[in-house]
């Protein structure tokens, strides 16, 4: 078996490190940051990674690039991926998205798609009653949440994220155990989106309906289109409104919905990341 290690340099606060290194090292046996490896993965790479990179690739170590975010035109790390791509014997992405848009930037096919998998542990549906109202994310995406606050001042909505000046109302401080407890707690989850990131996964859809909630979802973001048989996605005041008339018929849907999800299990994306390794080690 092909040995591999992911290399990611944030920590578990980070949804990247957990969704494209940790969880999946986990899967197949493979490492994070460290240990022997016939191929290692940079998910998020920064300019040292670039450095490891060229000096492994140097050594005869198979080099996978997983981009999981569009910063290929960011002033500080766009080089950085730009150069990865061309170094790389492997591309990975998320999304279809994404794949296309390394297609656009350098003309090349990336070498696989693989979602993120879902890291919430199954929960029995309970989204009937639609009372209780939850968004959970980096702070950076509060800027999702902002623009709808007129139609959320009268529902029970509890924030989880991350420490920040720009929500000015009560928030929880983001720690896995608070998201997993919210997530059992509330009955929807709110996930507003907006233009310009598009590329972006369905982790947190994957995983409200994973906890047993039914996602109320915006439609900036193709890869929540998918969902649409077990989720709202669409015009996202309207889906308060619709989880709200439906509240007695939710559960059904949560539950058709954790059935659809199982392909993104661990075991399932690690398998497939276990093929893409062995296939690049050939």
């Amino acid at each position: 078996m092909t040995h591999a290690v992911f290399v990611h340099r944030s920590g578990p606060s980070c949804a990247s490190y957990r969704y494209r290194a940790a969880i999946p090292a986990q899967a197949i046996g493979a490492t994070v940051n460290g240990g022997e490896a016939q191929a290692l993965i940079f998910s998020k790479p920064t300019p040292d990674d670039l450095t490891l990179a060229k000096a492994m690739k140097a050594d005869g170590l198979k080099i996978i690039a997983d981009f999981g975010d569009d910063h290929f035109n960011h002033a500080t790390w766009g080089p950085v991926y730009r150069e990865m791509v061309g170094l790389a014997d492997a591309l990975v992405v998320p999304t279809d998205n994404m794949a296309s848009r390394i297609t656009k930037y350098f003309g090349c096919t990336v070498t696989a798609v693989i979602p993120d998998p879902y890291e919430e542990p199954l929960s029995t549906p309970h989204a009937n009653g639609a009372s209780r109202f939850l968004w959970y994310g980096h702070q950076i995406n509060l800027k999702e949440l902002s623009p709808w606050m007129e139609y959320l001042t009268d529902l029970d909505l509890t924030v989880v994220t991350g420490e920040n000046h720009h929500w000015k109302a009560d928030y929880l401080k983001w720690t896995p155990a608070i998201q997993t407890e919210q997530l059992h707690r509330a009955n929807i989850v709110l996930i507003p989106t907006r233009k310009g990131v598009e590329y972006k996964s369905a982790n947190r859809l994957v995983n409200a309906l994973r906890a047993g909630c039914f996602p109320v979802c915006g439609d900036h973001i193709p890869s929540y289109h998918e969902f649409r048989q077990v989720a709202w996605v669409g015009n996202f005041s309207t889906g308060i409104k619709w989880a709200q008339a439906e509240a007695n018929h939710l559960n059904d849907l949560v539950a058709e919905g954790q059935e659809y999800i199982k392909k993104f299990s661990p075991e399932t994306v690690g398998a497939q990341w276990r093929e893409l390794i062995d296939e690049v080690c050939r």
